[in-house]
């Protein structure tokens, strides 16, 4: 015999796995604010995961005549590159991509460009896969993305399916990529 005011088991894990983001909201007007939170944190995470996404394939493209060398400078780059090199090539300065940090101690390292077109190129280390601060930088631009769909389209009593399926898988989504940047270590790259 079940008891009409015994929690329901899918209804409890919903409520712990959800609940706080229903009691960010259960207070008068904060369901608009978390909305516009959401579609702030789209509106700012999106073009920064478009740019960086559609600049990735020219990033890791493989090198046709390989040649390698050592950079002459650094240079410290947040939000879109990562830590940049600078290589000097036919007395023309290029600037190379691959730091495993956003703002790398300048010590000379080895940078691979391509013999025909020398602004291809990247640090040795990281030809052919993704550096540390590109997978930190890309998992970051995804818990922004997912974390504001997800409060843009949360609600407890939504009548719509679709945006509440949605909206939770976002969130879990988020939930397991925070997880994988606090496991690995990529929240701290300097």
């Amino acid at each position: 015999m079940n008891d009409a005011s015994e929690p329901k088991p899918i209804s409890l894990l919903r409520w712990v796995l959800f609940g706080w983001v229903y009691w960010l909201q259960s207070r008068p007007g904060n369901p608009f604010w978390m909305k516009a939170l959401g579609v702030v944190n789209i509106l700012v995470a999106g073009p920064f995961l478009m740019l960086f996404l559609m600049s990735l394939p020219a990033r890791l493209a493989g090198f046709e005549h390989p040649v390698a060398i050592l950079s002459m400078d650094a240079e410290c780059n947040k939000m879109t590159k990562g830590g940049t090199y600078f290589i000097e090539v036919g007395a023309r300065r290029y600037e190379c991509t691959g730091s495993d940090t956003w703002c790398p101690d300048f010590i000379p390292v080895q940078v691979v460009y391509d013999r025909d077109n020398p602004s291809h190129c990247r640090a040795a280390t990281a030809v052919a896969r993704l550096s540390r601060w590109e997978i930190s930088a890309l998992l970051r631009f995804l818990i922004q993305f997912c974390g504001g769909a997800s409060f843009a389209l949360i609600r407890e009593d939504d009548p719509y399916k679709a945006s509440n399926v949605v909206g939770h898988g976002l969130l879990l989504t988020c939930a397991v990529l925070v997880a994988i940047v606090l496991i690995t270590g990529l929240n701290g790259l300097s």
